[in-house]
């Protein structure tokens, strides 16, 4: 006999949260030159993971991973020593299809300066690195030679990892250039490829689009002056168009210069900053430009003050909706901002938060809302910034530390061109040199603390059918869970966190769940055993027989 178990934990709540109703809070990792969240992304089972650079004592940095549950506490932080006291930091981190973890940055050979190397990097969900190399052109001989690794995603339809950012030194064409490194899924080289000119190129962005890519980064000439750009290459790393994109001042803090591509691929929106005085509103402005998938300008325009404001990230939350996050200065103090527009350019809502001298790196949704990555200086020492992470709800609202910024918009379209923008390209795959790493694994302390956390604990209530405590080791167990996206939890089977709607076969034996819900310093457990039978011999028919089991109907067997 084969029967199905539905395990179901029912949460009802009583009361509404703090901010507006939704789920929040802003959490704190206090320790010095942790610095981060320079970038987040959402796994699969509703966790998140982050990276950055973490300080050392002595005067050298590691690489760390952390991946943090829906409300941000910590379930495990790693840092690695890739070797020979490099400063070493993490720049981006993205989930791959088979459940790992990529993450991308720069290993400085010295304390300040370089040489640099970009590393790529794949991670396993329980936090042990798998696989890390560098990518660079040999003869590294002076401190010119610069090289990052910005971004990594998965090319899932190609079976790829794609990073991209910024190759100088030797065999480059001169000062830095962008440069793109597409791998299979063990990190070793598809092609690679250099783009750019005599003068400063990088890339600090790059996604997919039909038959290829689009990247986007800056470009500096020699004397000064910068634009954005931006350039489409197939699947092979070849140039379908190439564009600097700006006005006749200033656009691109050189780092930080991002774009996206619309959800059905029918434009791309860049967000930059420009000094530009005829087009801001005092000092520097977000620029935000819609091009079409040639890279022709459709629309641009810029949201700011007579502060200072500076983009650093652009995402769709969806079809309609765009997030640009940043800093803005306020009093002399840098205050890190949310400003989502629509496909029009309209402002739907612009937030800034009153955290000491942050900034927002990056926005991301999620069920209950959305989630940014941040940093903030909390100490007077040059190491001293501690990474923030935020949950808010979908329009950027958290119970602290928030205030609503009245930015003008401004149309800048007349103003902003899309010029072509010929590039060399440089085809080093059969050059390109790789170093294994086979980095040091550390597991420091980290505390954390919550700035403000806008949630609800009540009691659940826990229902398991068939209520009696007899399970066959053939059945499948479900285990379902009812609650709001309000709610902090945890769901556990056994040693396994598990997640909503797990099920499958048991080994026999006694079985635990516990489901832990909790809100700042309050916390719930409520738990529920059963036992898994293998086959009894005779049981009554009032019991649950197992295969193979002999049913006895009542007690007349007995007297036979």
């Amino acid at each position: 006999m084969r029967t199905t178990v539905f395990l179901s934990l029912i949460y009802s709540l009583a009361g509404v949260c703090l901010a507006q109703g939704n789920f929040s809070f802003i959490r704190h990792y206090p320790h010095p030159g942790m610095t981060g969240g320079l970038y987040s992304a959402r796994l699969a089972d509703g966790s998140l993971v982050m990276t950055g650079q973490f300080q050392q004592p002595v005067s050298y940095c590691n690489v760390y991973v952390a991946k943090v549950n829906r409300c941000g506490v910590v379930e495990w932080l790693y840092t690695w020593d890739f070797g020979n006291n490099w400063r070493e930091g993490g720049r981006c981190i993205n989930p791959l299809s088979n459940g790992n973890i990529v993450v991308s940055g720069i290993r400085a050979e010295v304390v300040s300066g370089c040489p640099c190397k970009p590393f790529i990097a794949v991670v396993s969900p329980s936090g042990n690195m798998l696989w890390a190399y560098t990518y660079y052109r040999p003869g590294w001989v002076s401190w010119s030679n610069w090289a990052s690794m910005e971004y990594v995603f998965e090319d899932v339809g190609r079976g790829r990892i794609v990073g991209a950012g910024a190759l100088s030194g030797y065999g480059s064409f001169d000062l830095h250039n962008g440069f793109i490194v597409a791998t299979d899924m063990n990190g070793f080289p598809v092609w690679a490829k250099v783009y750019g000119t005599a003068q400063k190129e990088m890339f600090s962005f790059i996604d997919t689009i039909a038959g290829g890519y689009i990247a986007c980064g800056a470009y500096e000439q020699s004397g000064g002056g910068r634009d954005a750009w931006v350039i489409r290459i197939d699947a092979q790393g070849q140039v379908i168009w190439s564009k600097r994109v700006g006005t006749a001042s200033n656009e691109s803090v050189f780092r930080h210069v991002e774009c996206a591509v619309s959800p059905d691929e029918r434009f791309i929106v860049l967000a930059t900053t420009t000094w530009n005085a005829t087009i801001s509103h005092g000092g520097s402005d977000v620029l935000l430009v819609f091009l079409d998938t040639s890279g022709n300008v459709l629309d641009a325009y810029t949201y700011g003050s007579s502060a200072n404001e500076q983009s650093y990230n652009v995402s769709f939350l969806d079809q309609q909706s765009i997030a640009i996050v940043g800093s803005t200065y306020e009093g002399g103090t840098r205050r890190a901002f949310f400003l989502m527009v629509d496909t029009q350019g309209n402002v739907i809502v612009g937030r800034k938060y009153l955290l000491p001298t942050s900034v927002a790196f990056s926005v991301i949704p999620t069920e209950f809302g959305l989630l940014m990555s941040l940093n903030g200086k909390y100490g007077s020492g040059p190491n001293e910034y501690d990474a923030l992470l935020m949950a808010t709800d979908s329009t950027g609202y958290v119970g602290c530390y928030l205030d609503t910024i009245m930015w003008q918009k401004l149309v800048a379209t007349p103003y902003v061109q899309a010029v072509d923008y010929m590039v060399n390209v440089l085809d080093i795959t059969n050059s390109l040199a790789m170093d294994v790493l086979t980095p040091v694994k550390m597991s420091p302390y980290v505390p954390d603390s919550f700035l403000c956390f806008s949630c609800v604990v009540d009691t659940p209530q826990l229902v398991r059918l068939p209520s009696g405590n007899l399970i066959c080791q053939e059945d499948t167990v479900y285990v379902s869970l009812n609650i709001s996206s309000q709610s902090c939890w945890v769901l556990t089977l056994d040693t396994s966190v598990i997640d909503s709607g797990w099920y499958g076969t048991l080994d026999t034996g006694v079985h635990m769940i516990e489901l832990t819900v909790y809100c700042g310093n309050a916390q719930l457990n409520i738990g529920d055993s059963f036992y898994v039978y293998s086959s009894r011999g005779t049981v009554l028919l009032s019991d649950t027989p197992c295969p193979g089991d002999t049913v006895s109907v009542g007690a007349w067997d007995n007297i036979w």
